[in-house]
C-alpha cells in the first residue's frame, strides 16, 4: 500500500513522466481524480491507486495560491481535506451555492475563507465545524504530505501505526485469481520458505 502512495504524488504533483502524462490522458482525462470511479476493467494496479486513495487523503495538503487551479471542491486543500463527506456529493455541491468547478482561491482572502452570500445553511454549518482544522498552504508550489517530503517509509510508518489495516487473509491474497498460477506458487513458496534458491 505505502508503494502506491508513490504513484498517487506522482499523479497529483503531476511529475514529468511518461507515465503520469498517459495516466493523465488515457485514464483521470477530464475527470476529478479523488471522486474517480474504480473501473473494474483497468489494470490491477490502477484499480489499487485508486481503492487506496482514502487511505492517503488526509495525509495529504493542497497548496492554494492566487495563480492555482485547485478545486473548490474536489481537492483536499484544507487541513485533513475539504469537506470529506462532500467531496463527491453532486446533490450537495449544487444546493452550497458554489459551483462544482469552482477554484479553491475564488473564496479566500487574506487567509480566510469567504462564502459566497447565498450559501446554503448545510455548507456554512460544516464549514463552522471545520475552522479549527483550516489552513490553507501557501508555502509550497507541490503538494504537502503529512511527512515532508513524500516517502514511503513515511507513509508506511503512519499506515501501519496511525491508522493500521486490518489482518490480510493470506490465503485469499496468495491464491488470487487476479494473477497467474506459476506467481502464485511462487508466493506461497516463498512464505513457506520452500524456494530452493537463496
Amino acid at each position: 500500500i505505502a508503494a502506491i502512495s508513490k504513484h498517487i504524488d506522482d499523479l497529483i504533483n503531476k511529475r514529468d513522466s511518461l507515465w503520469v502524462d498517459w495516466a493523465w490522458y488515457h485514464k483521470i482525462k477530464n475527470k476529478y481524480f479523488w471522486c474517480m470511479t474504480i473501473p473494474m476493467t483497468s489494470s490491477w494496479l490502477w484499480r489499487n491507486i485508486l481503492k487506496f486513495r482514502a487511505v492517503f487523503l488526509p495525509m495529504i495538503l493542497y497548496p492554494v495560491k492566487p495563480d492555482s487551479f485547485v478545486s473548490f471542491w474536489h481537492d483536499p486543500w484544507a487541513s485533513k481535506g475539504l469537506i470529506l463527506s462532500s467531496m463527491c456529493d453532486y446533490n450537495q455541491i449544487m444546493q452550497s451555492g458554489i459551483h462544482t468547478d469552482a477554484k479553491a482561491n475564488d473564496y479566500i482572502h487574506d487567509g480566510k475563507v469567504v462564502l459566497p452570500y447565498n450559501s446554503n445553511q448545510y455548507l456554512r454549518q460544516l464549514w463552522s465545524q471545520m475552522q479549527q482544522l483550516f489552513s490553507p498552504s501557501t508555502k509550497y508550489d507541490f503538494v504537502v504530505w503529512d511527512m515532508k517530503p513524500h516517502s514511503i517509509k513515511g507513509v508506511y510508518n503512519y499506515v501501519t501505526v496511525s491508522a493500521p489495516l486490518p489482518a490480510s487473509n493470506w490465503n485469499s491474497v496468495i491464491w488470487s485469481t487476479d494473477s497467474q498460477p506459476k506467481h502464485n506458487l511462487m508466493q506461497w513458496k516463498v512464505i513457506n520458505k520452500a524456494m530452493l534458491t537463496r
